[in-house]
């Protein structure tokens, strides 16, 4: 549900990093060279443009996407997510390469 704030929602073009953000729970922070357990959260959507979006769709306005991402399983998922948000994503090119991808650790 769109965050109203009085203000008339508005056609914005994010350009920025679209990124695979892969998401784990820890126990405690790690140390140099530990290992631990971790329970996968999933794989989300992230980078900069990405989360400027997000942030833009919460406030109901009209989100046009640029950004460049590989044709990768890290892809389809990024463009399902953005899908969801209703986003316009004509402007999301696609490359050989991969997605690129984060590691997010998340401690208790």
């Amino acid at each position: 549900m769109p965050f109203d704030d009085g203000i008339s929602p508005k056609r914005i073009a994010v350009v920025g990093n679209v990124n695979a953000d892969h998401v784990y729970r820890v126990r405690g922070a790690l140390g140099p060279g530990q290992e631990s357990l971790a329970e996968d959260l999933g794989l989300r959507m992230g980078g900069s443009g990405a989360t400027a979006g997000s942030w833009l769709s919460v406030a109901g306005d009209e989100v046009h996407l640029f950004g460049l991402i590989g044709r990768d399983d890290r892809a389809r998922h990024i463009l399902a997510q953005a899908d969801a948000y209703a986003w316009d994503r004509s402007g999301v090119l696609l490359c050989d390469g991969p997605t690129n991808h984060c590691m997010i650790l998340i401690d208790d």
